[in-house]
């Protein structure tokens, strides 16, 4: 009977003494974690800049980060356009970065042609091409099935808003000025 009861007990007792370990050593709070929820690391992003530099979001820490997922051929994306661009030329110079990630079906320079018709003045601008959003590495590391998708994340590198519009962001600022 005592060895059925051990048998029995033994991954409770295994999972107790494991989360027990985890407790002790100090296991990886939210914070730690990779991810778009709030207090989350924002996931890497690495590539090369329509203007072909090298990008590392990393680069970019000690500043607030507005990231930007847009297309040329997406509607609403236009017209959240000049709200990005009159929030960046507000707020130049105070520490807010915005990188721009185009999602294009055919990567042949349009997003820089369009992104400069809209007066996208910063640099940190990179096109992606795609089939669909979803299939895409970088939009799926953001959780990203559709655009405009707008992320905030703040100096350490976490998320502060995640997948919101501009608007929101632009009302976040506002509010924590």
């Amino acid at each position: 009977a005592n060895s059925f009861q051990l048998k029995f007990y033994s991954p409770f007792l295994s999972l107790t003494f494991i989360s027990l370990l985890l407790i002790g050593c100090g296991a990886k709070s939210l914070e730690d974690k990779v991810g778009t929820r709030p207090g989350m690391v924002a996931p890497s992003i690495k590539g090369e800049t329509i203007s072909g530099k090298s990008f590392d979001l990393k680069d970019l820490r000690g500043n607030l980060v507005i990231i930007d997922f847009w297309a040329t051929w997406c509607a609403p994306c236009m017209r959240e356009a000049p709200v990005l661009v009159n929030l960046y030329a507000n707020t130049r110079g105070q520490g807010l970065e915005v990188l721009s990630i185009a999602l294009e079906k055919k990567n042949d320079g349009r997003a820089e042609q369009v992104g400069n018709r809209l007066g996208f003045m910063w640099p940190n601008q990179l096109a992606e091409e795609i089939s669909f959003v979803r299939l895409n590495a970088l939009a799926s590391a953001y959780g990203v099935t559709d655009i405009p998708a707008t992320f905030l994340i703040n100096a350490e590198g976490k998320i502060i808003l995640g997948k919101s519009t501009v608007n929101e962001i632009e009302e976040y600022l506002n509010e924590t000025k």
